[in-house]
């Protein structure tokens, strides 16, 4: 029994480091598709305090120039290093948080801007996650998203179904038939939701994407 369970920690923490290694090398080539996407919504931050939920390696870095403060909360340690490399270039004030975004170590009313890209599908309680959103959130504040859903219809849909374990094994709990969207409506935490659906994204199964903002 004690066996199997650090057998299971270890092929845990392989599949993380793996994936690290997977975004550090490949990631330049799926920002390439995100970029466009991004750059709609991931503007005016100078002066402003950020919180990034799943900061990955970091690829994000270069929107935050200006900003006061950012912090990166990132449990997969095995990004860490990549973070602060790609940030000697970028020379911008950071903290990089370790806990889940269950539960985040920051107080009420801190963040001007919560972000997430491409996260929402890995943390294991999204309501929960979207409640910590809004209370680190000043009262002002803003939570800023690029996420990817559950397809309701066609091929993708069938396929996301069949590899939904599969996949999550191999990226890091991604679970890639998510209604992101319908939690963060529900959530009722938001005065303000704006958000738009695009269907035509350069990415398989791996579709539809959400990309918007809801402001506390």
């Amino acid at each position: 029994m004690l066996w199997r369970l650090k057998n299971k920690v270890k092929m845990s923490d392989l599949s993380k480091k793996l994936f690290a290694n997977i975004l550090a090398s490949k990631g330049q080539n799926l920002e390439k598709k995100l970029e466009p996407f991004k750059k709609q919504i991931f503007n005016n931050f100078k002066g402003k305090t950020i919180l990034e939920i799943g900061a990955g390696t970091g690829i994000n870095l270069r929107y935050y120039k200006g900003a006061k403060m950012v912090y990166l909360l990132e449990p997969n340690e095995h990004m860490h290093k990549h973070i602060l490399d790609r940030n000697k270039s970028i020379k911008i004030k950071i903290k990089i948080l370790k806990e889940s975004a269950e539960k985040i170590f920051l107080p009420n009313n801190s963040i001007d801007v919560v972000v997430s890209s491409f996260v929402l599908c890995s943390v294991k309680n999204v309501p929960k996650v979207i409640k910590e959103i809004s209370r680190v959130l000043k009262s002002s504040g803003e939570f800023i998203f690029i996420e990817h859903v559950a397809s309701k219809k066609g091929l993708s849909k069938v396929i996301q179904i069949i590899i939904r374990k599969p996949w999550s094994y191999i990226a890091d709990g991604c679970d890639c038939h998510r209604d992101t969207e319908e939690t963060i409506r529900k959530s009722k935490l938001f005065k303000k939701i704006k958000l738009k659906e695009i269907k035509k994204v350069p990415t398989f199964f791996i579709r539809p994407w959400i990309i918007g903002s809801a402001k506390k």
